[in-house]
């Protein structure tokens, strides 16, 4: 089980790149454009998406956290960063998204869990400002 989610910036940026449920990049003729997959499906066993910003593409993409390592599916480049990281906004917020947990081990081997959440401003690979926003658009399996 996953959550549909999209992300938008005040500067105008929203997100566009798309993934299936079978895992397949879709860039133009889908109705849903701009939502993201987030999470795993039944379809989609050893993959569990998650969005992070392509440094090189400038965009918001989902990426595969269970293949390491890390790679944009539109450039196939290794420099992304998932949004979960913590140079990715400045605080948590109270609003969880459903489905975005995921779990590290820090240096010292302790389990920390981060999430993402509708109440925060994240950093916008179009502007560079912390004002991208991800919104909960429902569910997906």
């Amino acid at each position: 089980m996953g959550s549909i989610i999209s992300a938008e910036c005040s500067c105008g940026y929203c997100t566009s790149a798309q993934i299936d449920n079978t895992g397949r990049l879709i860039t133009a003729g889908y109705d849903g454009m701009g939502d993201l997959l987030m999470g795993n499906g039944m379809r989609t066993r050893g993959i569990y998406y998650y969005p992070a910003l392509c440094d090189q593409c400038k965009e918001v993409v989902p990426v595969n956290l269970d293949r390491s390592p890390v790679r944009c599916p539109v450039c196939k480049g290794s420099g992304v960063v998932p949004y979960y990281k913590q140079q990715m906004a400045r605080e948590k917020g109270n609003r969880e998204i459903p489905y975005s947990t995921v779990c590290e081990e820090n240096e010292h081997g302790q389990e920390i869990v981060h999430a993402l959440y509708e109440d925060t401003d994240y950093l916008c690979p179009e502007c560079g400002a912390n004002r991208l926003r991800f919104k909960h658009e429902g569910l997906w399996d």
